[in-house]
């Protein structure tokens, strides 16, 4: 299971077109002070960015460095390199923003080697990472216990009931406060981290409980991103995210991407589907044991698939994609399987929910209105063509 820690209305507002990002070039350089982790590589992913094209620096002396350019503000993730190098499926993070000039960060390691997790963090240096971590320390008080998520059915319609209204009208009236006072850079991160990425998730921002007030309020939030502080890919996975929470229908548009095989060619999706009759289009990670089985399984019945016209085509979303080509070969994929990553905002721009996720698209690009929840129900809906 992937697990990530953090550290720190209408439709006419949602046709709005993204402008070229005016930020500029700059250079970055962020030094860290750290308790407890002398030796420990610390990993830096820009947003964008595989982990295949990381920075890494060594705690020496309990300081680490990175020096680097990036093409605007934007958000960056702190791993530890061992995690990645071992290819876990459960590991830590800590987001911050790469800024201009100098960011001077300090925070505690805890845990053992190979469960490392980041305490505390604090800046002492950067201003745009000073507003984030501020803003974050309000919102925990804002929402005072809506950020529980809870399994047992009974605590949890209690939660949505009673606990996440309040916490979700609070943590909107921050953002209010937010986008009128704080940097658009900074304000576009928060809305993206914590509301948008928590729609199709559990949680008191989970578009299934939100009520109509609630939408607008988060529709209107969407209104006030400023789209030249963001990559124009950030502002459109935003932009159907909202889009969706505002249409009624569990119906799944097509929205193309770009994903890459194994040899690191890339395909436009829209592309590889016009190419098929159907094709059933999967998205999958390595540590998902249902998708496991779905790979399995999805193996002996590829050819007969193939007769009546239809073709798979399997995306990855790991962390890496050495971790996601080891899982093929285990698998034997014989179907097209391609890479995006897990920082490719592809699950925001799906609303997917859960893992395996399933689409089955016609060659026009539209969505074959079929439940797919097993390799069964594809053979079913197959076989009734």
């Amino acid at each position: 299971m992937k697990v990530f820690l953090m550290v720190f209305i209408g439709l006419c507002m949602l046709s709005c077109k993204n402008e070229e990002v005016s930020n500029t070039d700059f250079e970055f350089v962020i030094t860290g002070k750290v308790n407890n982790a002398e030796g420990v590589k610390i990993a830096l992913i820009p947003e964008g960015s595989s982990t295949e094209d990381r920075l890494t620096a060594i705690v020496k002396d309990g300081v680490f460095r990175f020096e680097g350019k990036s093409d605007r503000i934007k958000s960056a993730t702190l791993r530890f390199e061992d995690d990645i190098i071992q290819m876990r499926g459960s590991y830590a993070t800590s987001m911050m923003l790469l800024e201009p000039g100098q960011v001077a960060i300090n925070f505690d390691i805890g845990g053992e080697e190979g469960e490392y997790r980041f305490l505390a963090p604090t800046y002492e240096q950067g201003d745009k990472n000073k507003e984030v971590l501020d803003f974050f320390y309000k919102f925990k008080d804002a929402i005072e216990g809506g950020s529980w998520i809870i399994g047992d059915s009974i605590k949890n319609d209690s939660m949505v009931r009673l606990v996440y209204p309040k916490a979700r009208k609070n943590a909107l009236n921050l953002f209010d406060t937010q986008f009128e006072d704080g940097t658009p850079e900074v304000s576009s991160f928060l809305f993206s981290e914590i509301i948008i990425q928590r729609l199709h998730s559990s949680g008191m921002f989970d578009k299934e409980n939100i009520d109509i007030a609630d939408i607008k309020s988060v529709s209107r939030l969407f209104y006030n991103v400023d789209s030249t502080s963001i990559s124009s890919d950030k502002y459109e996975i935003m932009r159907n995210a909202v889009f969706q929470l505002n249409s009624n229908s569990a119906f799944r548009p097509f929205v193309d991407f770009t994903s890459s095989d194994a040899e690191n060619v890339d395909f436009a999706m829209s592309d590889l589907l016009k190419e098929n009759e159907f094709t059933l289009l999967y998205f999958w990670f390595t540590e998902c044991n249902p998708c496991r089985k779905f790979n399995r399984e999805m193996k002996y019945n590829y050819a007969i698939l193939q007769s009546k016209g239809i073709e798979v085509i399997g995306v990855n979303v790991d962390d890496s994609r050495a971790k996601w080509q080891k899982s093929s070969l285990q698998d034997d994929i014989l179907w097209k399987n391609l890479y995006v990553g897990d920082n490719s905002g592809v699950e925001t721009k799906y609303g997917i929910r859960g893992f395996p996720f399933k689409l089955l698209f016609d060659k026009d690009l539209k969505t074959v209105d079929v439940d797919i929840k097993s390799v069964e129900d594809v053979m079913s809906w197959a076989n009734s063509k």
